[in-house]
């Protein structure tokens, strides 16, 4: 068994944080033991295991999508504040 001895402390929103906690319970798995799989993974593909390309499809260019930018995060952040159960119909296109 690898010994795991190093500590991370990071700040998370807490509504984030239920909502990943209730979703890796279901899977039988910790916060904890989710961050080593994804630690292992970026070790394995040498790289971060999902794309994160910004999808431009819907911006005609960069500026477009800059000036989007804004109320993208206010999206973002009132689906932060949704409850879990509420998620799946949650828009995130308007």
């Amino acid at each position: 068994m690898i010994k795991k001895n190093a500590i991370i402390h990071v700040r998370v929103n807490e509504n984030i944080k239920k909502n990943v906690d209730t979703t890796l319970s279901k899977l039988g798995i910790s916060i904890a033991e989710a961050i080593n799989i994804f630690f292992y993974k970026i070790i394995l593909e040498q790289a971060i295991p999902f794309s994160l390309n910004i999808p431009n499809k819907k911006y005609k260019n960069d500026t477009e999508y800059l000036e989007s930018i804004p109320g993208m995060m206010e999206k973002i952040i009132e689906g932060m504040n949704t409850p879990s159960a509420e998620l799946e119909d949650f828009n995130w296109n308007e």
